[in-house]
């Protein structure tokens, strides 16, 4: 018996631009998915084979995050006016519920650390929503996370592919090519699967470690913060930071 089939198909970039998926038996031949993205986050996709459309729409970073993050979607089914639907997100960027426009609750999810989906109320599948962990697509097909950069397992707890960018001779957590967020998902998140980064609690220290992308978004520190009333000042490309003793 022939066995479903998914094929993506990227850019020069290493963006994913295209999804077929093709279930083989009795299922009507095969589904293609058409992105449109700004940088690496996806702002429309087309549902060639029922004429579906869909459109996200993402604000400026969160005190938590360098990146801009999902805060609403419209499903447009063939044939129809659309349907706004907002979403509400949790303290690490992970989808929490979506809301309709006059508040009505229709998805709600819950994650372990590593951003397996536990058992949630509604149905969280397509054609409603497939962006849960992280902000993320969930590819229900492949049973893993598209971030942008790389395929993440969440079950596994890794990525499909290496890290592209080189470990830092003096961070012992980034020789680790596979590993999600330092082994450390709850302190740290990895916003397009190239650069780690968090918020230290007891530093006091927000930042992302790696060098920059390329893609239009210069990761480094978030905005300065106050470290027991000193500034904490941003430095280069690396995530580092640097206490500044000069300021009277």
């Amino acid at each position: 018996m022939d066995r479903d089939v998914t094929r993506l198909f990227y850019d020069g970039l290493g963006r994913r631009l295209v999804k077929e998926y093709d279930p083989k038996a009795g299922a009507g031949g095969v589904k293609r998915t058409e992105y449109v993205l700004d940088n690496l986050d996806p702002v429309v996709e087309y549902a060639l084979w029922n004429g579906q459309r869909a459109e996200y729409y993402r604000g400026g970073a969160e005190a938590f995050s360098p990146t801009p993050r999902l805060l609403a979607l419209q499903h447009f089914p063939a044939g129809t006016e659309g349907q706004t639907y907002w979403v509400h997100l949790d303290g690490r960027g992970s989808v929490a519920g979506l809301t309709k426009h006059q508040g009505q609750s229709t998805h709600n999810y819950r994650y372990d650390a590593y951003g397996q989906l536990l058992p949630a109320q509604g149905n969280w599948t397509d054609p409603h929503n497939r962006y849960t962990f992280a902000s993320k697509e969930w590819d229900e097909h492949l049973g893993l996370y598209e971030f942008g950069f790389r395929l993440y397992d969440p079950w596994a707890g890794l990525w499909l592919t290496r890290e592209p960018m080189p470990a830092q001779a003096g961070e012992p957590r980034t020789w680790h090519r596979y590993q999600y967020a330092y082994a450390s998902p709850i302190s740290y998140y990895d916003p397009y699967g190239a650069q780690t980064c968090g918020f230290n609690i007891l530093t006091g220290e927000r930042g992302c470690f790696g060098e920059r992308t390329g893609m239009g978004w210069t990761p480094t520190l978030a905005a300065p913060s106050l470290l027991g009333g000193v500034p904490v000042v941003p430095i280069g490309s690396q995530g580092s930071v640097k206490i500044r003793t000069d300021i009277s």
